[in-house]
């Protein structure tokens, strides 16, 4: 079997990365690799883009999903605008979009779910993005332009020998002129340590109550306890999503939460959200990469030109795939501006 270039991951950024080169270099033949398992981040994300985005690389990559998804908002269903709020001090505002002090009916629901003695202030910050990213993924791997080929295998090995890349997978070899890994967590043990990248568990839960959310109710962030609240996407419950103390070196083993996780989730509501009605919830975890500094990287990989890995999305994955995308393409050679925020005309010939 053989490619021009061959994707690792049927992931979000993987799919991402299968949507780019489909639509801007539609005569390359293509391979998406992936094992089949749906125990990663992009099957149980939370699918948000918040515009909490810090600066440098961070703010450049938010801004181009803002864009991204924004644009996608207006052709595709599964992309929805929610008001963004979160809980914070006057300090930290200038790492949003837009941030002002919370007022309206907004207001008055937000500090209901609060309670009265809960501090320090709410401010919005415009709107985030939710979407769905299980079906964002299966929407870009739908069949149609492009020279596409799907192949459900295991990677085992992966040689170079400076000219083009050969993959050992339980389905047997495959011979590529360009490689990218975006299989998440899981890149780490195939490609050994790379620098700065752990793995980390991410764990979220499903909160149920009788009263249905408020439907102007968005997101509430709370950075102070790296946590968020927010309606589900059937807005028949939240979804409360926190920071697990667990890392790894391989994402390997059972992947639950753990009864301190279900602690802290409890806590995090009785403490900043006791007036929201939650009488019940469901864990649900995934393994995900990242990297010390907390900023996703490209690395070429040793054995010659033209094969990457996407490392440390952070748990957020969806939010830094368009821009990992651009870059990761960039690196292998196939475009030739990774911040461009269309990529049809900015792509080189093969």
């Amino acid at each position: 079997m053989q490619a021009d270039l061959v994707v690792v991951g049927a992931g979000i950024v993987g799919a991402t990365l299968v949507a780019r080169v489909r639509q801007c270099l539609p005569g390359l033949s293509l391979m998406l690799v992936d094992d089949g398992q749906r125990a990663s981040a992009s099957a149980l994300s939370a699918g948000l883009v918040t515009p909490f985005c810090g600066a440098g690389s961070r703010r450049r990559r938010s801004e181009l999903a803002f864009d991204h998804y924004q644009a996608l908002s207006q052709r595709w269903p599964g992309v929805a605008k929610v008001a963004f709020s979160f809980v914070a001090s006057e300090g930290q505002r200038p790492l949003l979009f837009d941030a002002k002090p919370l007022e309206g009916r907004l207001a008055a629901l937000m500090h209901q779910y609060r309670g009265a003695s809960a501090k320090p202030a709410l401010f919005q910050a415009g709107h985030a993005f939710v979407i769905d990213v299980p079906g964002l993924v299966s929407a870009y791997l739908a069949p149609g332009e492009g020279r596409l080929t799907r192949l459900a295998a295991r990677v085992e090995r992966l040689d170079g020998d400076g000219r083009a890349w050969c993959l050992q997978t339980s389905a047997g070899a495959v011979t590529a002129r360009r490689v990218i890994f975006a299989s998440g967590a899981r890149s780490n043990a195939l490609l050994g340590a790379i620098p700065g990248s752990l793995i980390k568990k991410i764990v979220a839960f499903d909160l149920h109550a009788a009263q249905l959310p408020d439907p102007t109710q968005g997101v509430i962030y709370m950075p102070a306890r790296k946590a968020f609240v927010m309606p589900n996407q059937r807005r028949d419950g939240w979804l409360l999503s926190i920071t697990s103390a667990d890392w790894r070196a391989v994402a390997d083993g059972r992947v639950d939460a753990l009864p301190d996780e279900a602690r802290e989730a409890q806590s995090i509501l009785q403490q900043e959200l006791p007036g929201l009605p939650i009488r019940s919830l469901r864990a649900r975890a995934a393994f995900d990469s990242y990297c010390a500094d907390g900023e996703p990287r490209v690395v070429c990989l040793p054995g010659g030109p033209g094969a990457c890995a996407l490392v440390g999305a952070s748990g957020s994955g969806v939010r830094f795939a368009p821009a990992l995308a651009n870059e990761a393409l960039v690196a292998v050679g196939l475009l030739a501006n990774a911040s461009a925020p269309g990529f049809i005309n900015h792509c080189k010939e093969t």
